[in-house]
This record gives structure tokens, C-alpha cells and sequence, in this order.
């Protein structure tokens, strides 16, 4: 039996911009370079002055495909849409590489979901100017993925 493949939720769509926050223009994002919108990373060859609300969806909805599919492709167990919903935040947040070789994703893919839930607290770390930072924002998110993941 082929496993169907979900999309983020309203819901889900609504927790990804809370955590983002939206910025109308470009702003330094850690060590990576300069973000829009809902943390849309501006590539090279990109250029934006301001964006509306709408605009940074629409880049956001583009970007979460990558996100998505990470997702669907990689976890192999049953889950449900608030589940789901938390993988896709995370994997955003984190990165597809991050997600794909993640305990937090091996734990799940063995059926151990509570497991799941402890693994996203560990994810509360930025590397700023070389260096590992615990990040407020970061430990409310993953608290906030991790609650969402067990409703």
C-alpha cells in the first residue's frame, strides 16, 4: 500500500509564520545571509526591496514544498496531520539535511514517538559566529512542535 502524501495544514501554515514572524524587508539571518517574508532565504540572483504579507506566503508556501516533501519521503511510519505539521515546522526550521540524519527522525521511524517529542527540545541551538547558542525563540518553538506533534 502506497503512502498518501500530506500537505501542511492551515494550522500548520499558521504555527510556521508565528515562529518566522514576517519582515516586509530583508534582514541578516545568523551566519546564512540575508532572509524575507516568513524566513524565505534569498538566493543569489534574487532581489526584493519590500514584500507584502501575500508575497511572503507565496514564498513560504514555494519554500515549505522542499520541507514537505523531505517529509513525506523520509518518515516511513503512520502519522497524523498534527504530527505532520510539527516534521514540516521543524524540518523548515532546521533544514532538510539536519531532518534526514536527526535521532529525532530515526526515533520516529522506529515507532518511538515519545521519544519524538523529547528529541524536538534538543533542537534549540543557532550557531552564531562559530558558536552554539541556546536561542529563547528556538526553545518556545521546539516546545511549541513538540506539543503539537502529541495532540
Amino acid at each position: 500500500m502506497k503512502k498518501s502524501r500530506r500537505s501542511i495544514s492551515p494550522a500548520g501554515l499558521d504555527l510556521i509564520k508565528e515562529f518566522e514572524g514576517f519582515s516586509a524587508a530583508p534582514y541578516v539571518d545568523s551566519d546564512r545571509g540575508y532572509s524575507i517574508g516568513y524566513g524565505h532565504f534569498i538566493l543569489p540572483g534574487q532581489h526584493f526591496e519590500l514584500i507584502d504579507e501575500e508575497t511572503a506566503t507565496h514564498l513560504l508556501l514555494n519554500d515549505l514544498a522542499i520541507a514537505e516533501d523531505a517529509v513525506n519521503t523520509n518518515v516511513t511510519v503512520d502519522i497524523n496531520q498534527n504530527m505532520y505539521d510539527a516534521l514540516v515546522s521543524f524540518t523548515y526550521n532546521v533544514g532538510i539535511g539536519a531532518f534526514k540524519s536527526s535521532t529525532l527522525l530515526r526515533k520516529l521511524n522506529s515507532g518511538d514517538y515519545d521519544g519524538v517529542s523529547d528529541e524536538f527540545k534538543r533542537w534549540n541551538k543557532s550557531t552564531i559566529g562559530g558558536e552554539k547558542i541556546e536561542l529563547a525563540g528556538l526553545t518556545a518553538r521546539r516546545a511549541r512542535e513538540a506539543e503539537v506533534f502529541i495532540s
